[in-house]
């Protein structure tokens, strides 16, 4: 599968990850799986998200207004802080570019290149959402 996800509880964290030759349709279905982990109850807004761009050989059909697109259909909880990596030049743009139209949506989005910084990412906003657990 070109895109999937884990759940680590322990962590509440969600971590996805794309690979191989990967199509709007694919994000859009990996939106909506996840989607319907937040309407059954698996998880909530105390959960923040990393997803691996790493090893996305192409983004087939994707263009900036299906980007636009992606972003607006996006529902995701606005306090859930997300972490994307995405070393690769065009990915990165394209996750920016998704993070500027996702508008009160992605208030808490990163776009990284590096594990670590998505990493820090995370651990900084939760930090700074519980300061009392530090």
């Amino acid at each position: 599968m070109p895109a999937d996800f884990t759940l680590d509880e322990s962590k509440k964290l969600i971590i996805s990850r794309a690979r191989g030759h990967l199509t709007l349709q694919e994000l859009m279905n990996h939106l909506l799986e996840l989607r319907s982990q937040f309407e059954d109850g698996t998880i909530d807004v105390s959960w923040a998200q990393i997803v691996h761009l790493e090893d996305i050989e192409s983004l087939e059909t994707v263009t900036s207004q299906k980007i636009r697109q992606l972003a607006d259909a996006s529902d995701w909880p606005e306090a859930c802080p997300r972490a994307v990596i995405a070393p690769d030049k065009l990915i990165f743009g394209f996750a920016r570019m998704y993070q500027m139209w996702g508008g009160s949506r992605t208030k808490y989005f990163k776009v990284s290149r590096t594990e670590t910084e998505a990493e820090d990412f995370i651990r900084s906003f939760r930090k700074k959402a519980d300061p009392v657990s530090m």
